[in-house]
């Protein structure tokens, strides 16, 4: 009963894993291996429509007219799966039907050979779409993917041995393509997805969960690169606590630690999307904002009157700094940020001079 209930657990967290493709997006983008991923999809991708023109051309004589319209499809559907990521890096729905389209091409290409065997060992050929799924998708369009093998493989297995081949050989070929298929991206699926914990886990701080400060300067570079329509400027706000050092002292570290948690707290509910927000420091944090324009927003005021409600005895001076992003280019890119954390930090420690509890803000027109 408890091997079967520890089954169970295994495969519910098998099929309830998140879809990483954003995350593997951004690890490649992070390491700047984008362009070298998307080449290397292409050239398997057309390997793949390279192999089916051969296969196309060669048994010409031996098909009917539909069965050859279905594989100089599937050949048109390669060459449109391989032009999307010649263009650029898909977005996750395109990513799917990128996944559906291929699929469904091998399957069509096996299906239409005159000699069935041909077919049953082109099956291996899915192994791309598996392996692609096990890095970038969830369980779910891997299980769709592992049926599409399934049910081509057995019909083609069937329909071989109906016609008087041999069964053991076609076992054996119809073994290899399920094993090639389905072990192999189940496996890559467990070491992409614990990889990926890993990595996430690494860049969290322990204590509050916000972006540790290499997590958060790292995904910010990412962030420029991908920035969108309308994020001409960027902010970077620091936070510092006042008098955090006489609450651990009177009141001891736990309560301390308490109040770190709730400012991390804090800083994640009033934080929308595409903003950054990372503990790069002992009562220091750090949040980056994409904007319209050169005003740094609500954020920094809201932050420091939030920290000042909390049950404890600290305050907040919050320094913000805001620079236009339109015309920097990417090997700037790092530069940038660091001026912008550099002045953030100094009119953060101009509020802290004049008492605390308040923000001081600097648009940096002239950061090289």
């Amino acid at each position: 009963m408890l091997r079967r209930s520890s089954l169970g657990v295994h495969v519910r967290n098998w099929w309830r894993q998140a879809d990483h493709f954003d995350w593997f997006h951004e690890y490649m983008q992070s390491r700047r291996l984008l362009h070298a991923s998307r080449a290397v999809i292409v050239v398997i991708t057309l390997s793949l429509v390279t192999v089916a023109v051969a296969l196309n051309l060669s048994q010409s004589d031996a098909r009917s007219g539909l069965a050859a319209a279905l594989g100089w499809t599937a050949v048109a559907n390669g060459i449109g799966c391989a032009m999307l990521w010649l263009v650029s890096w898909p977005s996750r729905p395109e990513s799917v039907a990128f996944v559906v389209v291929l699929d469904v091409s091998i399957a069509i290409v096996c299906l239409v050979q005159p000699n069935q065997m041909v077919g049953l060992v082109g099956v291996t050929a899915f192994a791309v779409t598996g392996g692609y799924i096990a890095c970038c998708h969830t369980s779910r369009l891997m299980l769709y993917h592992i049926a599409t093998v399934v049910l081509v493989g057995a019909f083609l297995a069937y329909g071989y041995v109906t016609a008087g081949g041999d069964a053991f050989l076609t076992l054996a070929v119809f073994a290899l393509g399920q094993v090639v298929n389905t072990l192999v991206p189940f496996w890559l699926q467990f070491v992409v997805h614990t990889l990926g914990g890993d990595v996430v886990d690494s860049d969290r701080d322990p204590l509050t969960g916000l972006l540790n400060r290499r997590a958060l300067f790292q995904r910010l570079s990412v962030a420029l690169l991908s920035k969108r329509s309308g994020e001409e400027y960027l902010s970077v706000s620091m936070i510092d606590l006042d008098r955090f050092k006489n609450l651990n002292d009177t009141s001891g570290h736990d309560v301390g630690d308490r109040a770190l948690v709730a400012v991390g707290a804090i800083l994640r509910t009033m934080s929308p999307d595409r903003t950054l927000v990372g503990r790069i420091g002992g009562e220091e944090f750090l949040i980056a904002e994409f904007l319209d324009s050169d005003d740094p927003g609500p954020i920094p005021q809201d932050v420091c009157d939030a920290i000042d409600r909390m049950p404890y005895r600290v305050t907040a001076s919050v320094g913000a700094a805001v620079g236009r992003i339109a015309d920097i280019s990417p090997r700037e890119f790092d530069d940038f940020v660091f001026a912008l954390y550099r002045n953030a930090d100094r009119a953060m420690y101009e509020a802290k001079r004049n008492g605390g509890n308040q923000i001081r803000h600097l648009v940096v027109t002239d950061w090289r």
